[in-house]
């Protein structure tokens, strides 16, 4: 089944004149003050929205997807059209850069004296990193977001599936960060978030290294005071994640595999997010349950990110009807067909001329 595919629209629904589309007025440099980024950090918008409709073979449309700079920026199923996934606000998506951090970085708020760190303070990438839309290929189902923040450079490459079932429907997102400072650095880590309305102030699941799914709540996480790694990781004689700017980076406890389910939706759809197993160094629950949220960074064992040197993370969202909680069968299902997916999404990647 081909994806259809409409074109690229602004807030306004007009087309731009371009596909590649720069960030608003991002251009504060890396070397700006806390207090001065404080004071002149721009609002966070997005110029342009990319619609893509995924439809059944027979033609009927099931998924409607809306990018934007910021990653998945609306989001409706055909059956519930009125139903956006993506929590309503200013500052809202899926796949959303939010923080960045390593050791000694000039905006390492504990180690400058800030216990409570001003809110704009901590958001560079998503404030700082100046995003370009690369829209060109989207109708052959790719489209990939560039930015840059404090010398380090990134990109998120979307790849949309050919097919889709009648009540399941999957993308993918590779996510590569490459070391351009000019010098090593030491225990990097890199913040995403995913609002979703469906899940309100309720919580949500993580598979947890029982085999079950957890609620988050029931291990007395609400908003980002906790969180779930691998046995692997370097840090996890700490107990910590180092540097993270929220929850102190507390952990509390492992994962079977870093995945992510979310409540239904009144017609039984839920989101499903599965992570990368070598590269996530944390999942957790922000908001209450509203915030999806997971950590890439370069590996488990690899505490120093070499200069010029790059790593790139993939996840998947899964969109599936099904109004009861996922057996561990459907987890264990679901896990291999994204593990299994990972040549084939490299093939892709290089035969649209990476």
């Amino acid at each position: 089944m081909p994806v259809r595919i409409g074109p690229a629209r602004d807030s306004n629904g007009v087309i731009p004149a371009g596909i590649l589309l720069a960030g608003l007025g991002l251009i504060l440099s890396a070397s700006t003050s806390c207090r001065q980024a404080s004071q002149s950090v721009p609002p966070d918008e997005y110029g342009s929205l990319y619609p893509v409709t995924l439809r059944l073979k027979n033609g009927s449309p099931l998924l409607k997807i809306g990018f934007s700079s910021r990653g998945v920026q609306e989001l409706t199923t055909c059956d519930e059209p009125e139903l956006d996934w993506i929590y309503p606000g200013a500052y809202s998506a899926w796949d959303y850069t939010e923080w960045h951090w390593w050791k000694g970085h000039p905006f390492d708020f504990r180690a400058r004296g800030f216990e409570n760190p001003a809110y704009w303070d901590s958001f560079r990438p998503r404030f700082l990193g100046n995003p370009r839309v690369d829209a060109e290929k989207l109708g052959k189902g790719y489209l990939g977001i560039e930015f840059e923040t404090d010398g380090l450079t990134f990109r998120q490459e979307y790849l949309l599936p050919a097919t889709a079932g009648r009540d399941r429907v999957h993308w993918d997102m590779l996510f590569t960060a490459a070391n351009s400072t000019g010098r090593p650095i030491e225990e990097y880590g890199h913040f995403f978030a995913c609002y979703t309305s469906v899940n309100g102030r309720r919580s949500h699941w993580f598979w947890d290294a029982g085999g079950e799914l957890v609620l988050w709540a029931d291990r007395g996480v609400g908003h980002l005071d906790g969180y779930v790694s691998s046995p692997e990781a370097y840090f996890q004689r700490t107990g910590r994640i180092p540097h993270c700017p929220r929850g102190g980076g507390r952990l509390i406890g492992n994962w079977h595999q870093p995945v992510l389910v979310s409540h239904p939706s009144p017609a039984g759809w839920r989101s499903v997010i599965l992570l990368d197993p070598e590269t996530t160094a944390a999942v957790t629950c922000g908001m209450e349950g509203t915030a999806m949220d997971f950590i890439f960074y370069p590996g488990h064992k690899k505490r120093v990110f070499p200069s010029q040197d790059r790593f790139r993370s993939r996840l998947r969202h899964l969109m599936v009807k099904n109004p009861g909680l996922p057996t561990r069968d459907q987890l264990e299902d679901w896990w291999l067909e994204f593990q299994r997916a990972r040549p084939d999404l490299e093939r892709r990647l290089h035969d649209l001329g990476e």
